[in-house]
């Protein structure tokens, strides 16, 4: 249904459809945007939106309709029919974005369902929606069968060592060490507000250490999380139980055992002249992109 109005600001005739007619409020409209500016600036308190409506034709059958300055560029359609024309004709058979699908079957309800190639590559499982998901998961990954599983968790929790950390001895012990060491890094030298203390001889392998000044050194948040993984310099330096599951068990002879032996190792690190290599026992060993290397036999911290 079509409504005749006339454009505000010159009166040319317009033809304008019920649905637009119905939604605008104002109930003003304009032939071009000319027409538009030029009422806009001799009305400047009037708050009017511009309803442009321009011809363009059907992509199928090439009847002529109005449609939005700003959709122009996509392909309008007049009518259901011309549009399901117009998708038989441009988005079928390998034109789908569908065509390389494979069919497969829910795990849970057994449905079919297309499943792109690279997504059927990439999953062992396949499920209709999320539901059926949630559901599989419940019924055979919970309790026993979860990876995650762990029969006695009473194990997890070291009942001695959370009683240590709130043993008021420790929280003495941890100030005096924040004092000593002003919150000063041991390794990268920088100071923090916030200090870890690290012990060089770990509480697992010797309890009776872990209230020793000797065996505490303060490291930064980022140093700290260094020691403790494996292949870096920083676990090479401040780490006692170095190398005990790797291959070369011959370079726990050498594991630090208190602070001074930390600092001269770091030191030595830091100056670029270290220990002998424990695999050919030559001196040549060199400090790049922060690993130990050897230069004769080309060991290296990162290769254990």
């Amino acid at each position: 249904m079509v409504i005749e109005s006339k454009c505000r600001q010159c009166g040319t005739q317009m033809n304008i459809q019920a649905s637009e007619y119905r939604k605008s409020k104002s109930k003003i409209f304009f032939c071009c945007e000319k027409c538009y500016y030029e009422y806009k600036d001799e009305n400047p308190k009037t708050k009017i939106q511009l309803h442009i409506k321009q011809s363009c034709s059907c992509a199928t059958c090439g009847k002529e309709i109005r449609c939005n300055k700003a959709n122009l560029h996509k392909n309008k359609l007049c009518s259901k029919e011309c549009k399901d024309i117009f998708m038989a004709k441009n988005f079928s058979g390998e034109n789908n974005g569908n065509w390389n699908s494979i069919l497969v079957h829910c795990k849970y309800c057994g449905k079919e369902k297309y499943v792109k190639a690279n997504k059927f590559i990439e999953y062992k499982k396949h499920f209709c929606d999320t539901k059926c998901m949630g559901k599989w998961q419940s019924e055979n990954l919970s309790g026993e069968n979860s990876p995650r599983w762990i029969k006695d968790r009473s194990k997890l929790k070291d009942h001695k060592r959370i009683e240590l950390y709130s043993d008021p001895e420790y929280k003495k012990l941890r100030c005096k060490i924040h004092k000593r060491d002003r919150k000063i890094c041991h390794f990268c030298g920088e100071k923090h507000v916030n200090v870890c203390l690290h012990h060089i001889e770990p509480y697992s392998i010797n309890k009776e250490r872990s209230l020793d000044e000797t065996n505490i050194v303060t490291l930064c948040f980022n140093c700290h999380t260094r020691v403790h993984m494996a292949n870096t310099v920083e676990n090479y330096i401040y780490s006692c139980n170095l190398w005990s599951n790797f291959r070369y068990k011959n370079i726990n002879k050498n594991t630090p055992m208190s602070i001074n032996e930390c600092t001269k190792r770091r030191d030595e690190y830091l100056s670029g002249s270290t220990e002998k290599c424990p695999e050919c026992q030559s001196k040549s060993i060199s400090h790049d992109s922060g690993c130990v290397t050897c230069q004769s036999c080309g060991w290296s911290i990162c290769s254990i």
